[in-house]
């Protein structure tokens, strides 16, 4: 396993990757130690109404994002950073918890922002990394723990810091407790002895595995969520914009 972990985590407007969109993102280089080698924050600006009826989940006011970078700005931004952060850490893998949302929704998010080319670009920076979910990895080699595989519930049984858990739904914070929950599970399960590469061809099998027995319990599709590490629907080129109302639009526009 590698020295450095490239982390990346989002804060959105709500939970449809198709349709909603990030309001904060934060990109950082983990240590094997629990440190951080490298930080960046972005706000992302969004629709005010749609900001703030998730405000007392991310912490987001409408004001801050409406100061924040427009889409296709933060998404080159991202994109520069990646590769630059490739570039100094090439053994580093990227590193999401429930990586299939996060990086299905910026995906979405650059097929409607970007021009073509630029697209293209931002997706093969995300496809040129291995990925580890601790998500993914957490359900198949601890599959019959009870209790919830979220990211807070998860922390709390490795015993990360609960000020840092009670702080969740701030990206930056996500993202250590990502690291540490990541940390924990490499020592427990002796990860250091499998490649990257093994380890991301498992998680897809694994993540196959784990989407469909959810949707058998929930009875829902489970070709809404099929895909690792990016979504099976987020890879189509689609043109869906979230359903707004005129005076939604209009403000988006003038924020936009």
């Amino acid at each position: 396993m590698p020295s450095e972990y490239i982390i990346l985590d989002l804060e959105t407007t709500g939970i449809d990757v198709l349709r909603e969109v990030p309001v904060q993102s934060f990109l950082g280089v983990f240590s094997e130690n629990a440190e951080w080698l490298f930080a960046e924050e972005l706000i992302w600006r969004a629709s005010a109404d749609r900001v703030a009826m998730t405000h007392h989940i991310h912490r987001i006011s409408p004001r801050r994002s409406g100061q924040g970078l427009p889409a296709a700005t933060a998404l080159r931004q991202i994109c520069g950073s990646l590769l630059r952060l490739q570039h100094i850490y090439p053994d580093a893998p990227l590193v999401a918890y429930n990586a299939s949302f996060d990086l299905s929704m910026l995906l979405v998010v650059a097929q409607r922002e970007l021009s073509r080319r630029a697209y293209r670009s931002f997706r093969a920076a995300l496809e040129s990394f291995p990925v580890l979910d601790p998500l993914v990895l957490d359900r198949a080699l601890d599959p019959f723990r009870k209790g919830k595989r979220n990211l807070s519930a998860v922390a709390e049984y490795y015993s990360i810091s609960p000020e840092l858990i009670s702080n969740a739904h701030d990206a930056s914070i996500d993202c250590e407790i990502t690291g540490r929950v990541l940390l924990e599970i490499v020592e427990k399960f002796h990860l250091e002895k499998e490649t990257l590469a093994a380890l991301h061809k498992k998680q897809i099998a694994w993540h196959k595995g784990q989407n469909e027995r959810l949707a058998a319990y929930f009875g829902s599709d489970p070709s809404e969520q099929a895909g690792w590490p990016i979504r099976t629907e987020a890879l189509k080129v689609l043109d869906v914009e979230p359903e707004r109302s005129s005076r939604e639009r209009r403000k988006y526009a003038d924020l936009a």
